[in-house]
């Protein structure tokens, strides 16, 4: 689609990318270390677009995903979370939560998603680059060496 943001994002954005799924570090302005963005590669706007193969490697993604945010970051819990409606691309946004966060829940997915900040962290661009730099190793080392693409 020639105005969809996902599909319009430069290939640099994405630090990981398997055969059908790309991984980019959500916005920094939601100051949250680790959230993760997933979406296909291609323009899908319903999980009913999603063909078979998609849909395989889907959950094995997600659960791979979430282990290294838990290991990576402490996250006690992701919250796992589509709405599609500012950006008609499918995507899925991680956002983990630890276990001494002061916002949690709806709070924490809003300010994510929105970047409505509800604490005073601050989150370098150093950090989010190290964590990316983490989590792609895992990835490539560990979990997805043959869905590389």
């Amino acid at each position: 689609m020639s105005d969809c943001l996902i599909c319009n994002s430069e290939e640099s954005n994405f630090f990981f990318n398997t055969k059908y799924f790309q991984v980019k570090h959500g916005l920094m302005a939601s100051q949250i270390l680790g959230y993760l963005i997933l979406s296909p590669k291609r323009h899908l706007e319903a999980w009913s677009d999603m063909s078979e193969e998609e849909l395989a490697e889907f959950p094995n993604l997600i659960k791979n995903l979430e282990s290294l945010l838990i290991k990576h970051v402490n996250a006690e819990r992701v919250y796992t979370v589509t709405i599609s409606e500012a950006v008609r691309h499918l995507h899925f946004h991680l956002i983990p939560r630890s276990n001494t966060a002061e916002v949690k829940g709806i709070d924490l997915i809003q300010q994510a998603t929105q970047q409505k900040v509800q604490t005073n962290n601050y989150i370098s661009p150093e950090s989010i680059h190290s964590l990316q730099e983490t989590l792609k190793k895992d990835l490539e080392k560990n979990i997805y060496k043959n869905l590389k693409s």
